[in-house]
């Protein structure tokens, strides 16, 4: 079988971690050697001349002519990440190089959520996918379109690396924030704990974003220590098992894979009541849901947060346990198998 790996982000040279999940993916289903041959093309920022990122797609379009619509080779099957307008260039390949090519789609967040599912273009490229991947059951529920074959539930995967830690007795931190600091990911409400906690609180910070707003959260009278440099694998292992909590405050996450990790590592999570949280959480037994609600955000969970960190440690230590255990189905190898056989279904004489 030939694979193809077509997307919208992948690393490059300023972000390394940009689109890790997809990359990871890549390296380990071309490592179980099941296919003729695979590739993952991506769309890449030009780094030097960066006026130039306004013809990006552009150049990810004749890249993908120049590679694969006028290779000698064909493909099998070409398996999109995120959605559109990705798309289009899977579509383009069906129709002027193989028609009898498959196309397999997963769905990551922002390609249901911020994009209008009822454009002409959306839905007439999607009559041409053969199957659809979503990275949890409530999130493909948001998709409109008729699906026309039973859809997977499958997340990016997380790496193995992720394994608990011995048992730390004295955290370094209370909580760990790993997310880019932007509105969706809920920095506002990251900076409203600050404001409103009446206990001072060790916390780490790794993510990119707003400059301003780190500048603001120094001055609190927390602890926080930042880690905004992009963060390798082993480099948030480390603060998973460094942290008693990991907080994720997203208004929306179709997924959210530091959950995952973190619960890996033996780290329960507190998070706002998201697709990927209540995907992942059982309340009160591997972590813990809030109210996505800025409202009781900043009225209540200061005082939540205080309650879990003083929580007896017998009861600590019966959700960390609880979430190596849930934490385990996703798995990147669990996921790479699940893969293989949906493109042994598209493609079943490679």
């Amino acid at each position: 079988m030939r694979l193809l790996i077509l997307a919208n982000m992948g690393p490059n040279r300023v972000f390394p971690a940009y689109g890790r999940f997809i990359d990871n993916q890549y390296k380990a289903l071309k490592a179980t050697g099941q296919f003729e041959s695979i590739n993952y093309y991506y769309l890449t920022p030009f780094l030097v001349f960066t006026f130039l990122n306004k013809i990006k797609y552009i150049r990810f379009m004749l890249g993908f002519v120049w590679h694969y619509v006028l290779s000698v080779k064909k493909l099998d099957v070409i398996h999109v990440h995120y959605y559109f307008p990705t798309i289009v260039l899977a579509v383009l390949y069906k129709f002027i190089r193989a028609p009898k090519v498959k196309i397999m789609v997963t769905f990551h967040g922002s390609d249901v959520h911020n994009t209008n599912q009822n454009g002409l273009i959306y839905r007439k490229c999607f009559k041409f996918v053969d199957q659809t991947v979503f990275v949890s059951k409530a999130f493909q529920e948001q998709f409109t379109l008729e699906l026309t074959k039973t859809p997977a539930i499958l997340c990016a995967g997380i790496l193995d690396l992720f394994k608990p830690h011995p048992e730390i007795p004295q955290k370094k931190y209370d909580l760990l924030f790993a997310s880019r600091l932007d509105f969706n990911k809920g920095k506002d409400r990251l900076y409203k704990l600050m404001q409103t906690s009446q206990s001072t609180l060790r916390i780490a910070v790794l993510g990119h974003g707003d400059d301003a707003l780190v500048e603001k959260m120094r001055n609190t009278k927390h602890q926080v220590e930042y880690f905004l440099e992009n963060a390798t694998a082993e480099k948030l292992h480390q603060l998973y098992g460094q942290s008693r909590f990991i907080i994720n405050l997203s208004h929306k996450e179709s997924f959210g894979l530091v959950m995952a990790e973190a619960m890996a590592t033996g780290t329960p999570v507190i998070a706002s009541a998201t697709y990927g949280s209540t995907e992942q959480i059982e309340q009160g037994v591997n972590g813990y849901i809030i109210d996505n609600d800025d409202d009781w955000i900043g009225q209540n969970l200061a005082n939540f947060v205080d309650e879990k960190l003083n929580m007896p440690d017998e009861q600590y230590a019966q959700l960390c346990q609880h979430g190596i255990r849930s934490s385990q189905k996703y798995k990147l190898s669990t996921v790479c198998d699940n893969l293989l056989k949906l493109y042994q279904d598209l493609h079943p004489h490679s």
